[in-house]
């Protein structure tokens, strides 16, 4: 594809992608410690919760200082600070001190690596790195970025979980972070820094109550904020409560369970190549509605379920729409939110998104708990019918990106 023809993209492309298979093994290990350590859907959930939290209590005042540093030192940072937070765990296991709060602390502090990171990277440099006219296509590639390391990521971690265990398994997602790291490094790439007056507590609520006030006044980005909040209410902890589901109630080995997801991350993989093409078809708007709808599809084959294979093409296709919405949403935010801002307006964005996720988990998790995994995918599917009704009658279903483009170029 032509995006490749830009130099930096494509190292930052092939960079990114060792990393995201390193925190798909991250993602498999930390659950499957957290159940061996306490045997606990709950304690898996509040692990969960416990890195979800940044994103809802810090974002949008992290937000207002990423506008204000540069955004260079952000990502290298943040990327070493990820690198010594995972090595720090089997670091502590071999001391025979690992706790499960220590797990807690760890989680909370890698998500705020990651938080910084995902914000810059995704809206401040992928658009530097590639055209205006390329950047559904950048995204839409960057998002099967995610899908491939769900595909080869949870088979690797499955065997290396197998052979090794899930404490040394760590040590190999620990080392992914470096490649990025040593990319942005030598990368000339120019950002846009915000005003460097003194930072005041005041000033600091007022810059984040921007964000909030940017996206009230932003239709699109209002209506984009609401579905997306009630669908993650919905599907947030579906992963959580699936991997319950697949080591407790099926019993499958780690193996197993690193293929299932592998095979569900094809399917997704295969979404998200499809996304760009799928948008030269039809406006955005109505993208975004066909995948709240094929997410719909994918909780009732789960429900319907009474072995692997239903549970993989119903959860494939929960993948699939999430590549589709997530590489739609993002370029929708990338031409909707001014360069200067993109900190606090996207952190805020974030947060109305992740706000659910801890209700998720507790409600999902509950569910599972008490009266087993089936019943908390009947909840999932009822929040998925009402994000997908939501959105066929608000303003989303009609938003044209091509029109976006040609407003924005003529002012």
């Amino acid at each position: 594809m032509g995006v490749f023809r830009n130099r930096w993209f494509t190292l930052f492309f092939a960079s990114s992608s060792l990393s995201k298979i390193g925190s798909q093994i991250y993602m498999l290990a930390i659950p499957w410690l957290v159940l061996e350590l306490t045997d606990s859907v709950g304690m898996m959930s509040i692990m969960w919760v416990a890195e979800i939290l940044p994103f809802v209590v810090l974002g949008p005042f992290l937000g207002v200082f990423i506008d204000r540093w540069e955004k260079r030192k952000v990502l290298l940072w943040s990327d070493l600070c990820r690198t010594l937070l995972v090595l720090f765990i089997p670091c502590l296991s071999f001391l025979h001190v690992l706790e499960i709060w220590m797990l807690l602390l760890i989680g909370f502090s890698l998500s705020i690596c990651t938080l910084c990171f995902d914000l810059v990277s995704d809206f401040g440099l992928i658009p530097r790195l590639v055209k205006k006219d390329q950047l559904a296509t950048a995204n839409s590639m960057y998002v099967g970025l995610d899908n491939l390391a769900r595909v080869l990521g949870p088979a690797i971690a499955g065997v290396l979980i197998s052979l090794v265990g899930a404490i040394n398994a760590l040590f190999i997602d620990a080392v992914s972070y470096l490649f990025t790291l040593i990319i942005i490094y030598y990368m000339p790439v120019r950002f846009k820094t915000g005003e460097k007056s003194q930072v005041t507590v005041s000033k600091v609520l007022k810059e984040a109550k921007q964000g909030f006030r940017f996206i009230k006044n932003s239709n699109i980005l209002l209506n984009l904020g609401i579905c997306g909040g009630l669908y993650n209410l919905g599907q947030g902890a579906l992963y959580t409560v699936l991997t319950f589901h697949l080591v407790k109630e099926m019993k499958l080995s780690s193996f197993l369970v690193g293929n299932f997801y592998s095979l569900s991350g094809l399917l997704a993989l295969l979404g998200a190549i499809v996304a760009p093409f799928l948008i030269k078809k039809i406006i955005i708007g109505r993208a975004i509605t066909l995948g709240y709808m094929v997410s719909l599809i994918g909780i009732l084959l789960m429900i319907l379920s009474t072995g692997v294979g239903l549970l993989v093409a119903g959860y494939g296709l929960i993948s699939v729409s999430n590549a589709w919405i997530n590489t739609y949403t993002f370029t929708i935010r990338q031409l909707e939110i001014p360069e200067e801002f993109l900190g606090r307006i996207n952190a805020s964005f974030r947060m109305i998104l992740t706000a659910s996720f801890p209700l998720s988990a507790a409600l999902l998790g509950w569910t599972a708990d008490s009266y087993g995994s089936k019943p908390a995918f009947l909840i999932t599917g009822i929040f998925l019918l009402l994000t997908l009704v939501l959105t066929m009658v608000s303003i989303t279903a009609n938003y044209d990106i091509r029109r976006s483009m040609i407003k924005e170029d003529a002012s």
